[in-house]
């Protein structure tokens, strides 16, 4: 399969198109969750520090992105026509060691993506043992995912020096191994997503709410299948049959990754955000009076007994006070007696 190619301008501008739009949907998640909860959650912390990251690694690739096309030319060269340049030790590794970092910048930022799924459904169905369980399951799954894709990175390749490089970076084993770490490391992320997948289906499934609104949930719930799907488009358009792959374009794909996670994640807490306002409006609803106009009862009946000790038992008249709460004085206390 052919390697599809991203120019210099292309690349850059991917990068910073991603991070503008995650900055849009970032703000205004965090406008509405202080306007109607007036504090931050869990998975807002998560989401956050994943947009850090993200950051991070943008701004990194921008400024290493003269070694990154100049590694990309010097594969594509012949021999005859290689040129290096005087600082040629500097530029490898400069290369190679950001390299290093921006795997770990945007595992991490991919990674508190899921954890930030996982709290927004910590609270669905946590009563019950059994998805307690599973909530800790999937929790223990992801990080030892993260561990098992940091682990598979070809350190030998990132952390060599400029002497050993062709036989660490360019020897066919290191070709073989980039491959199959790419691969692994795009089954653990799938393997997760369908991990949360399966929580949120759990929850929903012995959360006893609407049937419209577990529809929403579902939903929301998919679209972490878009995710799936961008991850096995970097992997099967990233190389070519011989298994080289193209850094540029698995760079450029993983920030487009990163910005789905955020946007479904910022969905979902737009829901939820949603589902709040609603409910805060119906329970209390402001009136030209000034006073309660809810589903509570605006009348208090009290009963009470006249114990007059004169009288007989059986000719006690109860007497109903029903109170109007809040309403004018001229109306605020009525009585009237039983017969």
């Amino acid at each position: 399969m052919a390697v599809y190619k991203i120019s210099e301008a292309a690349f850059l501008a991917i990068l910073w198109v991603c991070v503008g739009v995650q900055c849009l949907f970032l703000l205004t998640r965090f406008i509405l969750r202080l306007k109607i909860d007036r504090r931050w959650v869990a998975e807002d912390i998560f989401v956050f520090i994943a947009w850090l990251l993200s950051v991070g690694n943008t701004c990194l690739w921008t400024v290493v992105h003269e070694q990154l096309y100049f590694v990309l030319q010097l594969s594509k060269a012949q021999t005859s026509d290689i040129h290096l340049p005087e600082n040629i030790r500097w530029v490898m590794a400069r290369y190679l060691r950001s390299q290093l970092a921006g795997y770990y910048l945007s595992y991490f930022s991919l990674w508190c993506i899921k954890l930030s799924f996982m709290f927004f459904f910590y609270n669905l169905g946590n009563k019950y043992r059994l998805q307690r369980i599973l909530w800790w399951t999937v929790l223990v799954l992801l990080i030892l995912s993260l561990g098992g894709c940091l682990g598979m990175l070809d350190y030998g390749c990132e952390l060599t020096s400029f002497e050993d490089m062709i036989e660490n970076c360019l020897s066919p084993r290191s070709i073989w191994y980039e491959r199959v770490s790419l691969r692994v490391a795009t089954a653990l992320d799938i393997v997760t997503d369908a991990a949360i997948i399966f929580l949120s289906g759990n929850s929903l499934w012995r959360t006893r709410i609407t049937g419209r609104r577990k529809l929403a949930l579902v939903g929301i719930s998919l679209l972490t299948a878009f995710i799936i799907i961008i991850a096995l488009i970097r992997m099967l358009l990233g190389q070519s049959s011989a298994g080289v792959q193209d850094p540029a374009w698995l760079i450029a794909w993983n920030a487009i990754e990163i910005l789905v996670a955020i946007i479904v994640a910022c969905l979902a807490s737009f829901w939820t955000l949603y589902t709040k306002s609603k409910q805060s409006k119906f329970q209390f609803k402001p009136s030209s009076f000034g006073y309660r106009t809810d589903n509570t009862s605006m009348e208090a009946p009290i009963m009470l007994e006249d114990h007059d000790a004169t009288k007989n038992a059986t000719h006690q008249q109860p007497i109903m006070l029903n109170r109007r709460l809040d309403t004018p004085k001229a109306f605020r206390f009525q009585t009237r007696e039983r017969l």
